[in-house]
């Protein structure tokens, strides 16, 4: 520690016994950390790969969410984030967009994957309870025990009141009692637009009329994040960006046409596998689940971050496994 500034710590500074392992350090991991924190826990939390962050995952907060960041500290001093009101259907219909306004005018935010996920570290690992610990694999061996395996050296085994799992849908530990079958539902194309408009500004936009929907919003003064879902089956051959182009360029809005156009010309496009696959909150063993790997939604609905952070909290606040 330097200052009141918590370093990220070595395996050879971990120490044996926690009150909590928290596995992976993405926003369901931080908000995790931090719930369990602030009711006075001691927190190992663990991030296998950092430059996972770097990946074309989920971006938008909505208001509960961001009330969960805000409530545990994790919000403050994030750069920029984008204010968002709400959604706006456009359903290529002929009649105007539908406009659908959180309640009582509530907002969330949006921000780039990787800047969130960073800023979210950072704020974590300063809690006085908790260390981070990155570039080493958390396995759950049982509900209070973890073996930390670095990439040389000697395994580490770690006691725990508390091991949740929180890496993602692909977590390693988040086999349960083998009845969630995880569905194959589309590809999701990510692409990143510059110097456009969206038709109403604050929101994010749903574009129906293509083959699948396209969720489209802004995450920083100059670029839109456009995410445009192609179920499976479409198409035959490569989904090249010349074919997204064809196939959806006339169901944009035209203040996003030329954009796209460019984009596609010039940025490669980032892909994704949507999947369903039902939740479950812990593991046979009594493993803690949360986030993606208690359950996966279709990520046009935009709830995988806040679905953590509302995950987060009720673990942090039920009095045991069960009643979370």
């Amino acid at each position: 520690m330097r200052g009141n500034i918590h370093e990220t710590i070595g395996l050879t500074d971990v120490r044996p016994r926690y009150d909590a392992v928290v596995i992976g350090a993405g926003p369901a991991g931080c908000g995790v950390a931090a719930c369990l924190a602030d009711r006075g826990a001691s927190v190992l939390l663990i991030e296998s790969n950092p430059n996972a962050a770097r990946r074309f995952a989920g971006e938008w907060i909505h208001p509960e969410g961001a009330r969960v960041l805000r409530e545990h500290g994790l919000l403050a001093g994030l750069a920029n984030p984008v204010k968002t009101r709400g959604f706006v259907v456009c359903a290529n219909d002929g009649l105007d967009p539908i406009r659908l306004d959180y309640p009582d005018g509530h907002t969330g935010f949006a921000c780039e994957h990787e800047t969130l996920v960073t800023h979210l570290r950072q704020r974590v690992k300063r809690l006085p309870r908790v260390e981070y610990i990155e570039g080493v694999r958390g396995r759950a061996l049982d509900a209070d025990a973890v073996e930390l395996l670095g990439r040389r050296g000697p395994s580490k085994r770690i006691v725990a009141e508390r091991v949740v799992v929180a890496g993602g849908r692909s977590a390693r530990n988040a086999d349960t009692r083998g009845t969630r079958r995880q569905v194959p539902i589309s590809s999701m194309a990510g692409l990143l637009v510059t110097d456009a408009e969206l038709p109403v500004d604050g929101f994010g936009h749903v574009i129906l009329g293509g083959p699948g929907p396209v969720l489209a919003y802004r995450i920083d003064e100059r670029r839109i994040r456009l995410c445009i879902d192609v179920p499976r089956g479409v198409g035959r051959g490569p989904h090249t960006p010349e074919w997204i182009w064809e196939t959806f360029a006339e169901v944009l809005p035209p203040s996003l046409r030329i954009g796209v156009r460019n984009a596609l010309s010039r940025e490669a496009l980032s892909w994704a596998a949507n999947a369903f696959r039902p939740r479950c909150y812990q593991t046979a063993s009594g493993v803690a689940l949360v986030g993606d790997a208690a359950g996966v939604f279709h990520p046009l609905t935009a709830m995988g971050i806040t679905m953590s952070l509302l995950d987060a909290e009720a673990l942090a606040a039920a009095p045991s496994l069960d009643a979370y």
